[in-house]
């Protein structure tokens, strides 16, 4: 019985000063861990459900130089999407894309500049896989153009008589209705990271009035 007091005293430290959490609680923050990242990133193999791109390329107006034909900017652009893919086939997309350029169309002496076209839009997306890494999609959507413009301010001059520009101007906003077609390779660099390599146009009849070839990077979970 004289050494059982000892062996009290030594347990008593060991507990209470064990930084340790206990077994089961160390588990079920390593289940909670797991779960998070199943969630957030697809797993091998899986079709991404959700895509956020984000790139740049050249927007070319009238690439044919075609005659009579309003004149817009062609220039450098930046362009962002968000995709949900629906089902492993089909999706929709909302994006908008902006051109970094100006141009002073010359028409009538009237419009001295447009500048800025930003095109807002939504997309109906189709995908293929090709390959363990690479995806092909075409996509077709409509929104709203709108670009910066600058008119130069017209008056009358009663004692010539006629119009004349007195070099004056005025600016304002204006947009219409536009539509865009896509062909885009997606390549997978790694489970959440992939490039996409592409174009979009916008056909009229048989004639493209817009191409604008992007690279961008897309993020997938």
């Amino acid at each position: 019985m004289p050494h059982r007091p000892a062996i009290l005293f030594a347990a008593v430290p060991a507990t209470r000063y064990n930084p340790a959490l206990p077994r089961s609680s160390v588990h079920r923050l390593a289940i909670l861990f797991a779960t998070v990242l199943a969630t957030v990133a697809p797993a091998h193999g899986q079709e991404p459900t959700t895509e956020i791109e984000f790139g740049g390329g050249w927007h070319q107006w009238n690439p044919l130089g075609i005659e009579d034909i309003v004149v817009y900017p062609s220039g450098p652009s930046v362009n962002f999407a968000w995709t949900t893919w629906l089902s492993e086939r089909r999706g929709v997309a909302a994006g908008i894309t902006a051109v970094l350029w100006r141009v002073d169309p010359r028409e009538h002496n009237e419009v001295a500049e447009r500048a800025f076209p930003v095109y807002a839009y939504a997309a109906h997306r189709w995908r293929w896989r090709r390959s363990d890494r690479d995806t092909v999609h075409f996509g077709l959507g409509g929104g709203w153009l709108a670009w910066s413009e600058t008119t130069r301010v017209r008056r009358w001059y009663p004692e010539i008589p006629a119009w004349g520009y007195p070099g004056e101007t005025e600016g304002s906003v204006q947009g219409f209705p536009w539509f865009h077609a896509e062909v885009f390779l997606t390549r997978r660099v790694r489970d959440g990271l992939a490039v996409r390599l592409g174009v979009t146009f916008t056909p009229l009849l048989y004639v493209p009035m817009t191409g604008q070839p992007l690279v961008m990077s897309v993020w997938q979970f």
